[in-house]
């Protein structure tokens, strides 16, 4: 016999144990699953979809199944949903791809067109403002001139004309009606040269400072813009183009995606 002295923990009173010699066990507790000698693993692995939420309870462990029977039952409603509208969001993208090729087609025409456009225009305007400045504006400068020395000369002769008929009726001692009104007319006719001559030239002066420097400056600023948009035109025409074929070939790659995609989707709807 062995006495042990123990401590107790309300007091300092020691008791005594006494000791004998008889069988013991050690428990110890584990957490376990019982497992088959024989088994045979049946894995799902889908492609795309990650729900995989029981639709009801598995098949009991230790049941007899046959080929064919279903072992799990998992939800697949919102796969279907998701499918489905895949399905249309796909159906579109295709028509978007239809539109997108044939204006691609469209955009590669009319680039070059718009290049051939504006070199022909450029080439047009050139030739044009050379022949201004050669001749046209060289022949307004000579009209607005000559229509003022024109005027000039139209009154010069009206007043020639009034002072010899004066000379020439001032000999009579008497002035008829006929000759009065044949200088009256002389007299109209030096008033109205008068005017149309003052007309002549504020027209001719505007002309000369102001329309013809305008008209040139518009011309020359016509032909520096269709310059500038001939440069643009031709020397983005490749960029433009391989933009447009880069834009086109990502959308193809974006629906060869989509309909990967919407594949997987489907083959996991299979497998579920």
């Amino acid at each position: 016999l062995l006495a042990l002295s123990l401590n107790a923990a309300d007091g300092n009173a020691t008791k005594t144990h006494k000791v004998k010699a008889e069988p013991f066990k050690v428990e110890i507790a584990f957490n376990g699953t019982f497992a088959a000698v024989k088994a045979h693993p049946v894995r799902l692995r889908p492609k795309a979809w990650a729900d995989l939420t029981l639709a009801a309870d598995a098949v009991g462990h230790g049941a007899r199944v046959a080929k064919g029977d279903a072992l799990v039952q998992l939800k697949t409603d919102k796969l279907e949903q998701k499918i489905a509208d895949g399905r249309l969001t796909l159906e579109a993208a295709k028509l978007d791809m239809a539109v997108a090729q044939a204006e691609y087609a469209f955009a590669t025409n009319s680039a070059a067109l718009d290049r051939a456009t504006a070199v022909r225009t450029l080439a047009r305007l050139q030739e044009d403002f050379d022949r201004y400045e050669k001749k046209i504006k060289l022949y307004n400068e000579k009209s607005a001139k000559f229509s003022l020395t024109s005027s000039e000369h139209s009154l010069a002769y009206a007043r020639e004309e009034l002072k010899q008929l004066q000379k020439m009726y001032e000999a009579d001692d008497i002035t008829e009606e006929t000759e009065e009104i044949i200088l009256k007319r002389a007299k109209h006719a030096v008033a109205r040269s008068q005017h149309f001559l003052e007309r002549t030239v504020m027209s001719t002066d505007a002309t000369l400072k102001l329309t013809l420097p305008r008209e040139h400056e518009d011309k020359t600023d016509a032909l520096t813009r269709a310059q500038l948009a001939t440069v643009k035109a031709t020397g983005t025409h490749e960029e433009k183009l391989r933009k447009l074929a880069i834009g086109l070939t990502q959308q193809s790659n974006a629906l060869k995606r989509a309909g990967e995609a919407h594949a997987k989707l489907e083959s996991d709807l299979d497998r579920l």
